[in-house]
């Protein structure tokens, strides 16, 4: 599995004009297992590229293939595309899906028919993100600002993506907790030859992911690293 963008463009209005462009000729390849950082300040375009890989949202110009497919086509299946993507985002609360913490780290998986399977995978997430058995009825709404984090990152554990899409999710956590949460996604990683595509203000966080990846500034690739 390969994602490639090539002459992405994105334009938040029809004008068209240079000043309105949000990303200016992506082009950018990103092999399976891989780990693929996209570092930029506030407004350079991370999270509208992000945005387009997940395919929330289709560019103005060029194209985003996945295994050799145009996702822009009528026959691309985009669940399909979806259900083999994990993301976070940086509105990650807005992701929050179920009634209970233990229901979201379920509506996670999608339809895995395996009830059994299923069990394993949402309390071994579950344990490895440090959430006990007496948060599992409660809603994620009172958690904390960390719990929240981990709750969300259980469920994309549970799901074992083939793709995981990151965006800035370590801001607002303490030092001991981002080191815990980078350590516990390079085990998934290892475990599941993901790929990860990681959005960042931070340098610290893209010397932590390693793997290589671009700096964006203003929508435009300015270097490779």
């Amino acid at each position: 599995m390969s994602i490639i963008l090539s002459g992405v463009e994105y334009t938040y209005d029809s004008h068209g004009t240079m000043s309105n462009l949000a990303l200016y000729d992506i082009n950018m390849n990103v092999e399976k297992g891989e780990k693929f950082v996209i570092l930029g300040g506030n407004g350079s375009g991370k999270t509208t590229l992000l945005n387009i890989i997940s395919g929330l949202i289709l560019p103005t110009d060029g194209k985003v293939y996945w295994r050799g497919k145009d996702i822009s086509e009528k026959d691309f299946s985009m669940r399909e595309y979806r259900m083999c993507a994990g993301i976070i985002t940086q509105d990650f609360e807005s992701q929050f899906t179920g009634r209970t913490v233990e229901e979201d780290v379920r509506n996670g998986m999608g339809s895995l028919d395996r009830k059994l399977e299923c069990d394993l995978r949402v309390f071994k997430a579950l344990e490895k993100m440090g959430i006990g058995e007496d948060l599992l009825d409660i809603s994620p709404g009172v958690l904390s600002y960390s719990q929240k984090k981990r709750v969300l990152l259980a469920g994309v554990l549970a799901k074992r993506p083939e793709l995981l899409i990151i965006d800035d999710f370590s801001l607002g956590l303490d030092e001991e907790s981002r080191s815990e949460i980078w350590g516990i996604i390079e085990e998934m990683v290892a475990e599941n030859n993901s790929t990860v595509i990681l959005a960042t203000t931070s340098k610290e966080d893209a010397e932590k992911m390693g793997g290589h990846g671009i700096v964006l500034e203003s929508g435009r690739i300015k270097e490779f690293f």
